[in-house]
């Protein structure tokens, strides 16, 4: 994801004969915003998340005295209960798959709140640049 987002910037205010008169780095967005930082967290809520709908349906198997190998069919007091495993099993699915969903929209709204701020940060050290004295040519360059 880092390679989308927008670059800090230094920019090097240079007068006409060639001097450089101020260098300015912008500041960087991402100690406000990581948007790697957020995926990270993101994927280990959802292993998270996998981990405790696993235990639900695993600890409601148990709890009901089933096995959670289904191959042979699960029956209580005569009756095959299997329909109803399937039902909770898909419900926690459900659920898991549903927030993960929304909280997989928070990198790209982290990655535009970042991109937004960087380019704030980077036009007024731009502006910074060309406010200083006897500047007549701004040099930008990338750190990264």
């Amino acid at each position: 994801m880092a390679e989308d987002l927008v670059k800090r910037m230094k920019y090097r205010g240079i007068d006409q004969d060639g001097n450089t008169r101020i260098e300015k780095s912008a500041d960087s967005a991402l100690e406000y915003v990581n948007p790697d930082a957020i995926q990270a967290a993101i994927t280990n809520v959802e292993t998270e998340l996998d981990n405790v709908c696993n235990t639900i349906v695993t600890n409601g198997l148990s709890e009901a005295g089933l096995k959670s190998d289904l191959t042979e069919g699960v029956y209580i007091n005569g009756h095959n209960m299997y329909p109803n495993v399937e039902e909770i099993i898909g419900i926690a699915g459900s659920i898991s798959s549903e927030i993960k969903g929304i909280m997989n929209t928070y990198p790209d709204k982290a990655k535009t709140v970042h991109n937004k701020i960087q380019s704030d940060f980077n036009q007024a050290a731009e502006q910074e640049a060309w406010a200083e004295e006897g500047v007549v040519k701004v040099e930008p360059t990338e750190l990264g």
